[in-house]
């Protein structure tokens, strides 16, 4: 599977959640914005009585929206990791890694793997998609929770961890 074609497979099955997520950060930047213009366009008197919060309120309601759509596609983001190594070699090293995360759910379909990590009950838990072709490995790393995408780098932070483990096996094999 090319990456585009397993990237496009990840959007559709995530895509009411990214729909209402760019409808949710649009709403919040585009109310800040009319918060903003009516709080400008006030009379001069009236604009000077106006309270700091209401400037910070205001500011942080925008910043927020363009935050998160800024976020959104990163949330998706698609890590390619080079690989010569056979396909059966691949899958092998897929089935491994998978066993050592001991993870909870697994879903295999058409040389896809669907899986979701979660280290501990009370740490949060990530969706990891995970395909391979003949030039490399291909994954993304989604955090599954509720508090919206801003997660401070915790996804990113993963990222990097699922990467270097594949990179250990990858090397590994190449000795």
């Amino acid at each position: 599977m090319s990456p585009k074609q397993f990237h496009k497979k990840i959007i559709k099955k995530n895509i009411i959640e990214i729909a209402s997520l760019y409808f949710i950060y649009s709403a919040a930047l585009i109310g800040g914005l009319i918060l903003a213009f009516n709080i400008f366009n006030l009379d001069p008197d009236v604009q000077r009585k106006g309270s700091l919060e209401m400037y910070l309120l205001t500011l942080f309601i925008i910043s927020s929206g363009g935050l998160g759509l800024y976020l959104i596609p990163r949330r998706y983001k698609l890590v390619t990791l080079s690989s010569k190594l056979p396909l059966e070699q691949k899958d092998y090293f897929i089935g491994e890694f998978i066993t050592s995360l001991k993870c909870t759910y697994i879903e295999i379909e058409d040389s896809c793997y669907y899986f979701v990590y979660q280290k501990a009950w009370w740490k949060s838990s990530y969706s990891i998609y995970l395909t391979r072709d003949d030039n490399a490995f291909y994954f993304s790393v989604q955090l599954n929770t509720n508090r919206g995408i801003i997660d401070f780098g915790e996804t990113e932070r993963f990222r990097k961890k699922i990467k270097g483990l594949l990179e250990e096996k990858v090397a590994g094999a190449n000795i």
